[in-house]
């Protein structure tokens, strides 16, 4: 150190004048931190270059198709109600094939009504005609007592 250099442990340990008791006094502790400061600088460089090769290479791979058999049935028949023209079966699809067909029929059609009411009435007539009745007549003969009832 040269002369009149300031030592800095010696600040530590000077005494501080005696504080009077109504007086505060706010003291600071210093230390040294150890510091890194980091900067770049280039190392080197890499070069990143694309070539493209043509290799042959060979793979197994399953391939999977469907197979039809097709079966033709005559049929002349009407679709019933709620009959899908397609449906399946199992493994089986059946698809109806479907024409229209004209129909000409007559249907009654009820065009006005009549409404008929029975009446019973009666009516007071004279008629006049030749009948035919049978009489019996009983006539006796003798003493013979005869009692009709």
């Amino acid at each position: 150190m040269k002369p009149g250099d300031h030592d800095p442990r010696q600040a530590e340990t000077n005494i501080q004048p005696a504080i009077e008791p109504s007086e505060t006094q706010r003291l600071e502790r210093h230390e040294e931190r150890l510091v890194a400061d980091v900067s770049t600088a280039e190392a080197g460089r890499v070069r990143v270059q694309l070539r493209v090769v043509e290799e042959q290479e060979a793979i197994d791979v399953t391939l999977r198709h469907d197979e039809l058999d097709l079966e033709r049935r005559k049929a002349d028949r009407p679709l019933e109600a709620g009959e899908q023209p397609v449906q399946v079966r199992g493994e089986t699809t059946v698809v109806l094939v479907i024409e229209e067909r004209l129909e000409a029929r007559r249907v009654p059609y009820v065009v006005e009504e009549i409404h008929l009411r029975r009446r019973l009435v009666s009516e007071q007539r004279q008629v006049a005609d030749t009948v035919r009745k049978e009489r019996i007549e009983i006539s006796t003969e003798g003493d013979i007592d005869v009692t009709q009832r």
